[in-house]
């Protein structure tokens, strides 16, 4: 859990993008080497596509008290990070308060303890979160005493409201 603070900013960018890469593409860092550094060529091959299956949609809720499965389509990938942050109503732009972060494999599901969801902001109304899920393949290679790492993510989101 990550508390954000009552002074800090972010501005979130919801602007559609273009996607830099399609599932299972080679991805590839390559460097001819130089002055202190080996020559190396790391390459993988880019994570399938998020789909998240819980929470699903408009109206997703969980209760503070209890444990809280996130559930999406599994993957190969190495690892999925599930990153939980408090947001504004009807919107994805963070609020103060603390964020909770859980890495998994990729197996499909991560139950978040109750432990961490009570520590959440609370409201009459409960408390509009983000559920954001980052799958990602590493790959890394030693170049001399020090090692080169390339890591490819690919990112989804669903809302979820914790009751108090």
């Amino acid at each position: 859990v990550f508390d954000l603070g009552a002074d800090a900013q972010y501005a979130a960018d919801r602007a559609p993008g273009q996607d830099l890469f399609a599932p299972g593409a080679p991805i590839t860092a390559t460097a001819t080497g130089g002055t202190g550094v080996d020559a190396f060529e790391l390459s993988v091959a880019a994570p399938a596509d998020l789909q998240i299956q819980a929470p699903a949609g408009l109206g997703a809720s969980a209760d503070r008290d209890e444990d809280y499965e996130v559930r999406w389509a599994a993957g190969d990938a190495d690892q999925v990070l599930v990153t939980i942050f408090p947001t504004a109503p009807f919107s994805v732009d963070p609020v103060a308060g603390n964020w909770i972060f859980c890495a998994s494999d990729d197996t499909g599901t991560v139950t978040v303890p109750a432990a961490a969801l009570s520590q959440l902001p609370s409201g009459p109304l409960g408390q509009s979160t983000l559920v954001v899920l980052t799958r990602f393949v590493v790959a890394e290679a030693a170049i001399g005493p020090d090692s080169a790492v390339l890591t490819v993510t690919t990112t989804a989101g669903a809302p979820l409201t914790v009751q108090n």
